[in-house]
């Protein structure tokens, strides 16, 4: 009885060290895969050829944009790549304009207000636009597989754009 115990407690002691190493590996490659930041600076001409790119044509690579800053950093593991950008003297609607290039189920003209539709590129794809503020606008689309966000705010004479491309 005795030996069946000991042996008990050393299988309880063993997983919990294997469960702590899991979590202690976990938060290293979270921690890691915040500090993989590109950064994206029209002034410098840094830019990230979509030619070049294995990466899918999910967030702004080039662009014309005096003063152009944006930075991209990985979150959950590198599920899920944000990029965030601020462009000077710039509205709203010129900013989606560049956005919609990078993706096609997005309106030709921005919306004035809420809508939501089913893409006419792949019925599976839901798109949603949200109004937040007259300033702040939240453009989701819904596929399977993930989802991508764009986030479109205009403060003073600049607009920032985050940009969330999520998988499940």
């Amino acid at each position: 009885m005795k030996r069946i115990f000991l042996a008990y407690m050393g299988l309880i002691m063993l997983s919990g060290c294997w469960s702590f190493q899991n979590k202690q590996t976990k938060t290293d490659s979270q921690t890691e895969s915040k500090v993989n930041i590109c950064v994206l600076n029209s002034d410098t001409n840094n830019h990230v050829s979509e030619a070049n790119s294995d990466e899918p044509k999910l967030f702004v690579n080039e662009t014309d944009w005096k003063g152009l800053k944006c930075e991209k950093y990985s979150e959950d593991d590198g599920y899920t790549t944000i990029q965030k950008c601020i462009f000077p003297n710039a509205n709203m609607t010129q900013v989606y304009d560049i956005i919609k290039r990078i993706n096609e189920n997005l309106k030709d003209t921005l919306p004035q207000k809420d809508i939501e539709y089913i893409s006419e590129v792949d019925k599976y794809i839901q798109v949603y636009y949200k109004y937040k503020t007259t300033n702040d606008l939240l453009i989701e689309v819904d596929y399977p597989g993930g989802v991508t966000c764009f986030e479109i705010t205009q403060k003073d004479k600049n607009t920032v754009t985050k940009i969330s491309y999520a998988a499940d």
